[in-house]
């Protein structure tokens, strides 16, 4: 026997309720082999469907109701706990909840904030002027929070290739988390130079990264990209730990004279 014959391979894809129960269906052009954590399940053809499904391992929620298990709690205000559902883990399908609650899409399909993906070019491998076209087109808080998400992101995931990517973008060396606003404000500026008024060529002092962190939560979070209003609360929280993050600076900058 194969090692391919324990994978799952199908063109069709279960609609479930938040007990097991399928109510509906969605059938594919051609088979998928579903991938574990990832609505985007692949054909033979490596063609990426996002949204036919997901084997679901568990999910995020504000509430939980009496036939969930609350695996941990987390520090995000929009998204409180990590729950699964035990009679579904493993299963495959799109079911009918949200994976997090600030997205109306279910868990394993798509919703609004992927409604741009179909005409969206398919070679993803995007050029520094490319880059900067996009940027452009934001304003200029949406520009520094979303560097600064992608620098979170990474430093997340490879510390040392954040240092690579902070060092080959501005020529910073071993800049500690709490300056990462300060290297976003670094690449953007050098992809839409004068975008933040020069802030980036400052010494980056608490009253500076202050007027950073002020422009980064000036953003949009993922919790306001479908409901702004809602979460409206969670901006105000963030602009109300600047103080701290001054603080923190201060204390680092002392450090670093001493």
């Amino acid at each position: 026997m194969e090692r391919t014959d324990f994978i799952l391979h199908t063109d069709r894809v279960p609609i479930l309720d938040n007990r097991g129960v399928q109510i509906d269906e969605v059938v594919l052009p051609e088979n998928i082999t579903p991938v574990p954590r990832r609505r985007c399940g692949v054909s033979e053809g490596h063609t990426y469907y996002k949204g036919a499904g997901i084997i679901y391992q568990g999910h995020y929620a504000n509430e939980c109701d009496g036939r969930m298990i609350r695996l941990s709690e987390n520090s995000v205000a929009y998204q409180r706990y990590t729950v699964v559902y035990p009679e579904l883990y493993q299963k495959f399908g799109i079911f009918s909840f949200p994976h997090q609650p600030v997205f109306s899409d279910c868990e394993g399909g798509c919703g609004p904030k992927e409604e741009n993906l179909p005409v969206m070019p398919q070679d993803l491998c995007i050029s520094a002027e490319r880059a900067a076209g996009v940027l452009q087109r934001y304003g200029q808080s949406d520009r520094i929070y979303s560097i600064y998400a992608l620098l979170h992101s990474i430093m997340k995931a490879d510390k040392c290739l954040y240092e690579e990517i902070v060092h080959e973008t501005v020529g910073l060396e071993q800049m500690g988390d709490i300056y990462m606003p300060y290297v976003a404000a670094g690449i953007l500026e050098r992809y839409l130079p004068g975008s933040l008024g020069g802030i980036s060529g400052e010494t980056p002092t608490p009253k500076v990264m202050g007027k950073l962190w002020k422009m980064i939560y000036s953003g949009k979070a993922c919790c306001h990209l479908e409901k702004e209003e809602e979460w409206a609360h969670i901006r105000a929280d963030f602009m109300r730990e600047i103080p701290r993050q001054m603080a923190m600076v201060r204390q680092d900058l002392a450090l670093c004279r001493a």
